[in-house]
């Protein structure tokens, strides 16, 4: 299997001395720490501190997304005239937790709202036509969806058909003319700019939530209940803005440094339970354990069709239901994790077999009996072995659901309109999106994609991979971990930095951990100590390493972090590759 991985070198990223060593003395930190912030685009002290102390005062106000005053309006009165509401969601973390916010948000404004999230595996992504009908033959009279609905048009007109208002907030990129009959929320619109642009789905519902809270009270200000409201509301938000990879800066930044406060001191029973289950501290939360462990679990419930559970773990005020939900969550992402692996070795082994390489252009994997839920993972799984794109189709009743993945430096954008006449849909991000496909047309797409692939400038190389700096051995210390760790919350658009370092060599031999032993833990040491490492799914490199070790010394790619062994800090590497 590593034969198929395509080594791609790193490189390191340019250091603009002058302006680091200003920053770190301006600030009293390491120059690494300088360095750091001048690589994300900080130039002076003023700067530096609003990204160290993300402040929620630096919130847009909710009126700076399109339309939503007119949402608001129209949401108001639908509560004033007692019309029935569903909020219609989305199965991901995105949006549970953003129909989540908006459910709760109404009932803080006695305005009483069900609602409704597609089956994954039954229904798909977005508003379908069926659904729309069976809520409106039960009453429902406005729809407000959450994190999808803005590509809809079919959908769109069997609501105007049967006279069931609209009221869509979504981020997803628009495709085509822009709706006008019903109000949509959407900061990244091409056709009206928004300082809001990079918002997630529950971020969006948040923002609609806060313009609902003002406007229900008649003022610039929201009461204090409503307030205390909101503050709890930023858990759901940083869940979501996290889970759904969106870039970590500007507001983004505020809510989720905000958001981990909030989650670690929610009343929500099912949120203590799912931290405790995964064994996470709530005081030491990170946004990499939202991105690792509680995403994963709330998402495992949509992948495995269970979305509902999901949605009862958020919502219950029951401490015992709580902890059952939140056991029955572990339960589903142990079984969503047998699955995925499952289906990655599948596609190993057909790319083994094939007489492919990784090399020779975007890959689609397809086939009878894999849970389409589970796609997006396995592609991206996939994808990181062999960077470039990949797409993974599960078949059955006569129709293709899949999801595609891939790095930054060959998005997937560049390949949706050449697949659109190919396929029954396709779109998304560009690292991430969705395909519906007849399997008839599952072979032609594979030659439309060898055909991409042999347009690809970059040829047959992978692209490089970039650390952050250089570092001697002895400057990996814990107060520098600490200092580093002052640029979290760590995610999409602020990634935990990467560190090349030089001249290690092993204090002991590297130790095999993990149920199958697929981990590596190792003791590096150096002139003035010692480094504690671990290597997650790194046990195929241990005779390498050993082998290094042997005749000389080794470079290491990794994060350094301050960690807590039964409440003792220390340093932490955790590697990412071994430089060659």
């Amino acid at each position: 299997m590593s034969g198929l991985t395509a080594d791609r070198p790193w490189l390191g990223r340019e250091v603009d001395r002058p302006t680091a060593e200003a920053l770190a003395d301006a600030l009293g930190v390491p120059v690494p720490v300088g360095v750091l912030l001048a690589q994300r685009g900080i130039r002076d002290a003023e700067a530096a501190e609003a990204f160290l102390s993300p402040s929620l005062l630096g919130l847009h106000p909710p009126e700076v997304i399109p339309d939503l005053e007119q949402a608001i309006e129209r949401i108001l009165r639908a509560g004033e005239e007692g019309t029935p509401i569903c909020v219609w969601g989305d199965y991901d973390v995105d949006g549970v937790t953003g129909t989540t916010i908006l459910v709760e948000a109404l009932a803080q404004l006695g305005i009483e709202a069900r609602s409704y999230i597609p089956h994954r595996l039954d229904e798909g992504y977005g508003l379908n036509g069926e659904a729309i009908r069976r809520l409106h033959a039960e009453g429902v009279g406005l729809l407000i969806t959450v994190d999808g609905g803005s590509n809809d048009r079919a959908e769109h007109a069997v609501a105007r058909e049967l006279g069931v208002d609209l009221v869509v907030t979504d981020h997803h990129p628009i495709e085509g003319a822009i709706p006008t009959d019903f109000p949509l929320v959407h900061p990244g619109r091409p056709d009206r700019e928004s300082p809001s642009a990079s918002l997630c789905g529950a971020a969006v519902a948040y923002k609609l939530a806060w313009g609902l809270g003002r406007a229900h009270g008649g003022g610039e200000r929201v009461s204090p209940r409503y307030r205390e409201f909101l503050r709890e509301a930023l858990a759901l938000a940083a869940l979501g803005t996290v889970a759904d990879v969106v870039p970590l800066q500007g507001e983004n930044r505020a809510i989720v440094a905000h958001g981990l406060r909030a989650i670690a001191g929610s009343p929500r029973p099912g949120l203590r339970a799912l931290l405790e289950m995964c064994g996470i501290e709530p005081a030491r939360l990170t946004a990499t354990d939202i991105a690792f462990h509680l995403g994963p679990h709330l998402n495992a419930a949509g992948r495995m069709g269970e979305v509902e559970r999901a949605l009862e773990l958020l919502r219950t005020r029951d401490p015992g239901e709580g902890r059952e939900v939140a056991k029955s969550l572990g339960q589903l992402n142990r079984r969503r994790k047998g699955v995925e692996q499952g289906m990655v070795q599948d596609c190993i082994e057909e790319l083994e077999t094939s007489g492919l390489h990784p090399e020779t252009g975007p890959l689609l994997f397809a086939r009878e009996g894999w849970r389409s839920g589970v796609a997006g993972i396995v592609a991206a799984r996939v994808a990181e072995r062999v960077s470039r794109p990949v797409f993974v189709v599960a078949l059955g009743d006569g129709i293709g659901r899949g999801s595609g993945r891939s790095i930054p430096e060959r998005p997937l954008t560049d390949l949706y309109d050449r697949l659109r006449p190919h396929v029954i849909a396709v779109g998304g991000h560009a690292c991430a999106g969705g395909i519906t496909i007849a399997p008839d047309r599952i072979e032609r797409l594979r030659e439309v994609l060898a055909e991409a692939g042999e347009g690809d400038p970059a040829g047959a190389e992978p692209p490089p991979r970039h650390y952050d700096l250089a570092l001697e051995p002895e400057e990996v210390t814990l107060p520098l971990a600490r200092q580093i760790g002052r640029l979290a919350p760590f995610g999409q658009g602020n990634p935990e930095p990467l560190f090349r370092i030089d001249r290690l060599k092993f204090s002991r031999p590297p130790r095999l951990v993990g149920r199958n032993e697929e981990h590596m833990m190792l003791e590096l040491k150096h002139s003035r100590g010692l480094i504690p490492a671990i290597w997650f799914r790194g046990a195929e490199h241990a005779a390498e390493l050993l082998e290094r070790d042997r005749t000389g010394d080794f470079a290491l790619v990794g994060e350094i972090s301050e960690d807590h062994y039964r409440g003792v800090p220390r340093l932490r590497l955790r590697v990412v590759d071994l430089c060659r």
